[in-house]
């Protein structure tokens, strides 16, 4: 991996052929042209939730299309995450007797797998 500097606080990591880029809010000094390091942080936990719940429906040969994973997140008052809320929106037609299977199936995450085990991860299957 290879990381530059660009502009006044943007961070470029560039891997496997790959760019991400950072940035820090105006009010931090930067330009605000990118997500943060810990936003990517966090949503690198998305994702990794997300593709997943994708993985799973897709094997079980549920249309992905109409289907979203929502997170929210809990922070102390140092700004150190606390808590992961993880709702997958799955539709009416979803089979109850998958709603665990899917759950495990999101907790296997390998970023997830990497995070303090402090950090409380809470699972609910939305069926709408």
């Amino acid at each position: 991996m290879n990381v530059t500097f660009e502009g006044k606080a943007k961070v470029i990591a560039r891997f496997e052929g790959f760019k991400v880029a950072t940035d820090l809010s105006e009010a931090l000094g930067g330009e605000g042209t990118s997500l943060n390091p810990f936003q990517v942080f966090l949503t690198s936990v998305a994702c990794c939730s997300g593709l997943f719940a994708r993985q799973f429906l897709e094997k079980h040969a549920i249309e992905v299309s109409d289907k979203r994973i929502e997170l929210s997140f809990d922070l102390d008052a140092h700004s150190d995450l606390k808590k992961v809320k993880v709702k997958a929106f799955v539709g009416k037609d979803f089979p109850a007797e998958m709603e665990t299977a899917l759950i495990n199936t999101m907790k296997a995450c390998k970023v997830k797998k990497h995070l303090d085990p402090k950090i409380v991860f809470d699972y609910a299957i939305v069926m709408e």
